[in-house]
């Protein structure tokens, strides 16, 4: 069973207890699509699965984990991830040679769920059902012109040594 080391900071990222205070808790399973949209909008990595077969010769699928924003914070949620594909990479190797992905994230893997005890999801098994894991399959695509102050800003908020990364490489 992996340790978890307990947090010490995420930049800006809110605390629990302001995040709760704010009424921005974990909506109820009942409303799974309420639910998705916190999990994306709360997460700050994502699994993004590519198809590997352009690269490797047998031809299986790729998973590498990424950092990810959809906006400043949940209530600037746009319901669309942005990732950040550096090059040369793998993944961006893949995905300029087919676009079809899959972004997998996970409740066990938000730092407002781990609790004092470093135990993730209240304790229970990350696998069981209460403890959310959502896969979105979709295409991906390059940042318009106009939308990548946007969204250097939000990666600046929610991960907020971005900007030292990005600096050294082409925004494409």
């Amino acid at each position: 069973t992996p340790a978890h080391h307990p947090v010490k900071s995420f930049g800006s990222r809110k605390t629990t207890e302001e995040v709760f205070s704010r009424g921005l808790g974990r909506p109820e399973f009942k409303s799974a699509a309420a639910h998705a949209r916190w999990l994306v909008s709360q997460s700050l990595w994502t699994t993004i699965s590519t198809d590997a077969s352009n690269r490797l010769s047998d031809g299986v699928a790729w998973g590498n984990i990424r950092s990810v924003t959809d906006g400043e914070c949940i209530f600037a949620s746009t319901g669309l991830p942005v990732f950040y594909l550096p090059t040369p990479d793998p993944t961006s190797v893949d995905v300029l040679a087919n676009p079809n992905i899959a972004l997998t994230f996970t409740e066990a893997a938000l730092p407002e769920l781990i609790g004092e005890d470093g135990q993730v999801c209240g304790g229970t098994d990350p696998e069981d059902p209460t403890c959310a894991h959502i896969s979105l399959h979709g295409t991906a695509r390059g940042l318009d012109e106009h939308e990548i102050e946007y969204v250097l800003k939000s990666f600046g908020t929610t991960h907020p040594r971005v900007s030292k990364i990005a600096s050294f490489c082409d925004v494409d």
